[in-house]
C-alpha cells in the first residue's frame, strides 16, 4: 500500500498532478486548492490513497496525512464512493468538512453537487465515528505546516522537515507554540545532545 510519494511535479492539468518519482510518473488527483499550491518543477511530498475499482485504478493526493485519513474513512461509508468524497473535499476545506460532520450541518453538505439532502444526512449519521478531532486537526494544519515550511525554507528537504516536526510534536505534545516547536526541532527534538 502506498503512503506517500515524493518527487518532482512535471505537469498539472486541472486536478491532475503528474509526479515523477525515480523514473516513474504518477497521475495523482488532487483538490483544486492543493493543485494551485503545487508548482511545476518543484519537489513535493504528496500523501496518497490508491483506490482500485473494476474500471479504474486511481491515486488521490493530499497535503497532509490527516486529509488522506479522512478521505479513506469516508470512502468506506456505505454508498459513498471516492469520486463523491473527492468532490466534497474539493468543495470544502478539511476544517469545514469536519465542522459540518461534527455539527450535523446537512444544509451545507447538501449544496455540493451530487450530495443532496438525504445523502448529506446519511454521511453525517455514518461519519459520527470520524477519527479526527477538530482541535488536533487545527494544530496539524496551522502550527505543524508552518513549522515544516520554516524548516524547508532553512534548507531541509521536505520529508526530513516533516519527520523532524512530527517527532518533535510527539515528544513535546500537541499544545506547543510555533516558536517552541521550531526551536525544539532545530535543537534536536527537545532532547539534550
Amino acid at each position: 500500500m502506498l503512503y506517500a510519494l515524493e518527487g518532482k511535479v512535471i505537469e498539472k492539468k486541472d486536478v491532475h498532478v503528474f509526479l515523477s518519482v525515480n523514473g516513474l510518473v504518477f497521475d495523482i488527483l488532487v483538490t483544486p486548492t492543493f493543485a494551485e499550491k503545487l508548482e511545476v518543477g518543484t519537489i513535493k511530498l504528496i500523501y496518497v490513497s490508491m483506490v482500485i475499482s473494476e474500471e479504474n485504478v486511481a491515486l488521490y493526493g493530499f497535503k497532509t496525512p490527516q486529509e488522506r485519513d479522512i478521505f479513506n474513512y469516508l470512502i468506506r461509508l456505505q454508498g459513498i464512493g471516492p469520486n463523491l468524497v473527492f468532490r466534497i473535499m474539493s468543495a470544502l476545506s478539511v476544517e469545514e468538512l469536519v465542522e459540518c460532520l461534527e455539527k450535523g450541518d446537512t444544509k451545507r453538505l447538501s449544496q455540493i453537487k451530487g450530495v443532496g439532502a438525504k445523502r448529506a444526512e446519511r454521511i453525517i449519521f455514518e461519519a459520527q465515528g470520524l477519527p479526527v478531532k477538530a482541535g488536533e486537526r487545527r494544530l496539524e494544519e496551522s502550527v505543524r505546516s508552518k513549522a515544516i515550511s520554516a524548516l524547508v525554507s532553512l534548507g531541509l528537504r521536505e520529508q526530513d522537515a516533516v519527520n523532524l516536526i512530527d517527532k518533535t510534536i510527539k515528544s513535546m505534545g500537541k499544545s506547543v507554540s510555533l516558536e517552541e516547536l521550531i526551536k525544539a526541532a532545530l535543537g534536536g527534538s527537545g532532547e539534550d545532545n
